[in-house]
């Protein structure tokens, strides 16, 4: 499985079109705010379509004027938290929300690709010795090496 996928890539499109539909009036619970219903199914979204890996904590922060980026030293998805307040979002704003997230997971994926190839020992960092390789992919210890940052399938 892969964010690669045309099935990935249909199942998001169809589960964002279905946020969509209830983007300005979701069917919150009593005592739920709007904003948090909305990065709910978000997460749900971005987890479905990463399932095949250790899909990235999600984050609402301030961004700024970016819909949102990934880090993978503390393998986060940073989406922007204002979008999920706005009620009003243009449906090109959405899309391009939409687009971000699944652009980013693409990285954490991309991360999570080369940590199995570490970890399998079919790639190997360039230009360093095996023992600092062997030491670098399992490392566990606070978090540090590719193990400390992604779990193995």
């Amino acid at each position: 499985m892969s964010l690669q996928e045309n099935a990935t890539m249909t199942t998001f499109a169809q589960s964002a079109a279905t946020l969509w539909g209830h983007w300005a009036h979701p069917p919150v619970a009593a005592g739920q705010q709007r904003r948090e219903w909305r990065r709910e199914r978000i997460k749900a979204m971005i987890n479905g379509a990463a399932s095949f890996m250790v899909a990235p904590t999600v984050s609402f922060e301030d961004t700024g004027t970016s819909n949102g980026s990934f880090g993978w030293s503390g393998w986060t998805l940073r989406l922007r938290k204002d979008r999920t307040a706005d009620s009003a979002l243009s449906y090109e704003d959405f899309v391009k929300y939409c687009r971000t997230m699944y652009h980013e997971t693409r990285h954490a994926e991309q991360f999570y690709r080369i940590a199995q190839g570490l970890a399998a020992g079919t790639l190997k960092y360039p230009d360093v010795s095996p023992q600092t390789t062997l030491q670098a992919v399992t490392a566990s210890g606070g978090g540090a090496g590719v193990k400390g940052k992604v779990a193995l399938s």
